[in-house]
């Protein structure tokens, strides 16, 4: 991740896990906004931020496939982390 940023305490609609960060894991060098896209750290679930910066499911059939390798992206980096010893 390249940036993070505190956003207001939300819910991952996937997992449940509370968080209040947000990261830039593409060096867009801004904090997230309503309607960014985020893959949870906990589980790997794919949300978007709505109305009050809130966490929603977002159908990853939606994406266009440059964001599907993005995700896949974000999603290999948290896997290597997880996986790395401490």
């Amino acid at each position: 991740m390249r940036g993070s940023y505190k956003v207001p305490t939300s819910t991952c609609p996937h997992c449940h896990k509370e968080w209040d960060a947000g990261g830039d894991a593409f060096g867009a060098g801004a904090p997230p906004g309503k309607g960014d896209l985020t893959v949870c750290i906990a589980c790997g679930g794919l949300a978007q931020y709505g109305r009050g910066m809130k966490l929603h499911v977002y159908d990853e059939d939606r994406l266009l496939p440059e964001e599907r390798a993005d995700v896949m992206k974000v999603r290999a980096a948290l896997a290597a982390v997880q996986d790395s010893p401490s």
